[in-house]
């Protein structure tokens, strides 16, 4: 019963001693103070008590009281800590920005110093050089008159030689001239005459200049049926054949000169249209004066109708189809295209 009394009374110094610890940390803030077990004591103190509960409420309260009181000693003293460097940090800056005023002004005073003693060297020069000048103007005036009589003298020879070669060049250009405006004439009557020619072949219609015209061809088939004139008779279902040999042609003689335009052929319409391949048409006034008029690469396919356009309009009476190589020469029918030529 004593050893109770006396715990009790511990108990309670305990918890008034933390009561004035925690109010002296709140300064003047409100406080919660609660006091370990004895808030939830309804029982009498003569009951049973559990010292392990009591000892951790006396803990917990412990650890709190000394977090407080160390927190705000550190805030106190950190804030005490800033305001010392902030102080210290001010009064350096201050003498920082006087010593360098100080320099500065040093300096500024140096400069204007050397800039004083430049303008004062400058202007013993520019006497000097002015005193220089006046004495050797005469000089300099006989050297200007010298340089103008070279330079004339340059001039001269220079303007000499420049007209020479100009006469030359302009000698020659109008030689050029000349030569291009003959060129220019003869092209221009070149160009009326075809101009003439032109019109008048537009004016006048093609004609069909082989009908009924004599034909001939290098060679007869051996069997004797297929003459050169089967390719002029109008009938596509007949026509012309040469034996195979070597360069076989066809030709026809128009009976007089024509502007040949145009070739039309006819191959086979059952078959046989390859043998009309590397095939060279040719026109002119004789047989021993053809010119090439186009070349039909080929093959030709049975029963085509092909349309064989001269590169330029040509003057002739005959027309000749030539294979080169070995082949045959067989036409179902040929047309040819064609001005009267005056």
């Amino acid at each position: 019963m004593i050893v109770r009394e006396r715990f009790t009374i511990l108990l309670f110094c305990l918890t008034y001693t933390i009561h004035m610890c925690d109010a002296k940390s709140c300064k003047g803030r409100s406080c919660d103070i609660r006091m370990p077990l004895l808030n939830n004591m309804k029982a009498p103190l003569v009951a049973e008590l559990d010292v392990s509960e009591v000892n951790r409420e006396l803990k917990q309260f412990i650890e709190i009281s000394i977090n407080s009181t160390y927190n705000e000693n550190i805030e106190e003293m950190i804030i005490k800590n800033l305001e010392v460097h902030k102080s210290m940090m001010l009064k350096e800056y201050s003498d920082e920005q006087n010593r360098t005023k100080h320099m500065y002004d040093i300096q500024i005073v140096n400069i204007m110093d050397s800039l004083k003693a430049r303008q004062d060297h400058l202007q013993t020069e520019l006497k000097e050089y002015s005193s220089n000048l006046s004495i050797s103007a005469e000089y300099v005036d006989q050297k200007l008159i010298d340089l103008v009589r070279d330079v004339e003298g340059k001039f001269d020879s220079m303007f000499l030689n420049m007209t020479s070669h100009y006469k030359q060049k302009v000698n020659i250009l109008s030689d050029r001239l000349k030569k291009e405006f003959v060129d220019f004439q003869l092209s221009t009557e070149e160009w009326k005459n075809n101009i003439t020619h032109t019109s008048s072949e537009i004016i006048r219609p093609l004609y069909e200049a082989a009908k009924g015209k004599v034909a001939k061809q290098s060679s007869l088939h051996h069997s004797k049926q297929f003459p050169a004139s089967l390719a002029l008779d109008g009938n596509t279902g007949t026509f012309s054949h040469t034996n195979t040999e070597r360069n076989p042609s066809w030709w026809v003689d128009l009976g007089r000169l024509f502007r040949v335009v145009r070739i039309e052929v006819y191959s086979r319409r059952e078959c046989c249209g390859s043998y009309l391949h590397d095939m060279d048409v040719t026109v002119g006034p004789s047989l021993n004066s053809m010119s090439l008029c186009t070349h039909y690469k080929g093959p030709a396919k049975t029963g085509e109708h092909l349309v064989l356009e001269c590169e330029a309009t040509m003057v002739g009476r005959f027309v000749k189809l030539s294979i080169i190589g070995n082949g045959i020469m067989q036409l179902a029918e040929l047309k040819v295209f064609a001005y009267y030529h005056n």
